[in-house]
């Protein structure tokens, strides 16, 4: 899809679409020009998110091995110590 797009613009001539239809399009993809600064903050942000979402899945994982160690009695995670 992205070749057609490259090949065929929306708002090319070739295509011949409506007027409004471009224009939606046009607004709908409009390219925002940010600073350095926003783009910095925007990932800022999802690198937050992202990181509350692995921390979310790491206590799921750890709640997942405590309730299977008491239900089945048996030790999951590795002992401390290496073996000599």
């Amino acid at each position: 899809m992205f070749q057609w797009l490259k090949r065929w613009p929306v708002d090319s001539k070739s295509l011949s679409l409506p007027s409004e239809v471009i224009q939606r399009y046009r607004m709908a993809h409009k390219e925002t020009n940010l600073t350095d600064n926003e783009i910095l903050r925007q990932k800022i942000v999802n690198l937050q998110h992202a990181l509350s979402l692995e921390k979310m899945r790491s206590r799921a994982y750890e709640k997942l091995i405590e309730i299977a160690e008491s239900e089945e009695g048996i030790s999951i995670l590795k002992k401390d110590g290496a073996k000599q």
